[in-house]
């Protein structure tokens, strides 16, 4: 719920939506502006930043082929897009995906429906009629969630340039049902909300938020006991990634768990390193499932 304060004026009072705090501009502000109203969950991917990046580039590089201009297949996003934006709706329920892409320069989607601005819709047959719709200037986009920006906004370090991942997710009761069992998790937060963004190093802010104190409790158990499991999975430990996932620092305010994850230099070359070790030797990469 956006925040909201009173200002009495006499008899009268009349609610005061606080301003959403300014961040710098991401690949997704754009996209948004094409998403239809409703998703419960959206996440940015900046395409464009992470193969420009000296280290991750190199990942996408080899996750697309030696030739990712040339050779391009046919709904490859690595490959055809700049940035992504997906958005599911309705999650607890029967969920549903729309994926919408902003194009490389001179790059048109083959199959997929234009909705302005070199921008694409891809998922859905009727939310992709919707963002069409919206992307025309008809119906409400999720620019108009208050709710939502706001936690897009918070998450974000005020001093952050920018992002190469951002997410947002809003969980009704159906929904932690599902995503419980999904994940094998006893507690699911409300809303959860994610920053991340690589230069020289890689960081990566995340932040839960509970229904109560009790659940709130809860739920920073189950958060440590998530990360306990991951730091034991083989292919985690063979990327050097369990050392920090147990030197995150995890931040409690309030109904909320915050968790900051940080790779240094170093670090990140060498799980690079390993990353493309795994993707250039199939058998290697089973050894480690």
């Amino acid at each position: 719920m956006a925040l909201v304060s009173q200002m009495a004026c006499g008899a009268a009072t009349e609610p005061v939506v606080s301003p959403l705090p300014e961040r710098a501009t991401t690949a997704g502000d754009g996209l948004l502006s094409a998403a239809p109203l409703g998703a419960d969950l959206i996440l940015e991917v900046d395409l464009a930043r992470l193969r420009n990046n000296a280290v991750v580039g190199t990942i996408l590089t080899a996750l697309s082929g030696p030739d990712q201009r040339e050779q391009i297949v046919e709904g490859d996003l690595l490959t055809q897009a700049d940035a992504l934006l997906v958005c599911v709706y309705g999650i607890g329920d029967s969920a549903k995906q729309l994926v919408l892409v902003q194009a490389m320069e001179g790059q048109e989607l083959s199959g997929a429906a234009a909705v302005g601005e070199s921008r694409y819709a891809v998922g859905d047959p009727e939310l992709v009629a919707r963002a069409v719709a919206v992307g025309a200037g008809q119906g409400e986009s999720m620019l108009t969630d208050v709710e939502l920006l706001r936690l897009r906004a918070d998450i974000m370090p005020s001093e952050a340039a920018g992002a190469a991942v951002r997410a947002v997710a809003r969980l009704d009761f159906d929904a932690r049902v599902a995503v419980a069992s999904r994940v094998g998790m006893s507690e699911v937060p409300i809303s959860l909300a994610l920053w991340g963004d690589v230069v020289d190093d890689l960081a990566i802010v995340a932040s839960v938020a509970g229904e109560s104190d009790v659940s709130y409790s809860r739920l920073a158990g189950a958060l440590d006991k998530l990360r306990v499991r991951m730091a034991k999975r083989p292919l985690i430990r063979y990327l050097g990634l369990a050392s920090p996932l147990a030197s995150a620092r995890v931040i409690r305010s309030g109904k909320s768990v915050k968790v900051v994850f940080l790779l240094s230099p170093k670090r990140l070359a060498l799980v690079a390193e390993r990353l493309l070790r795994q993707l250039q030797s199939p058998q290697q990469s089973a050894a480690h499932d």
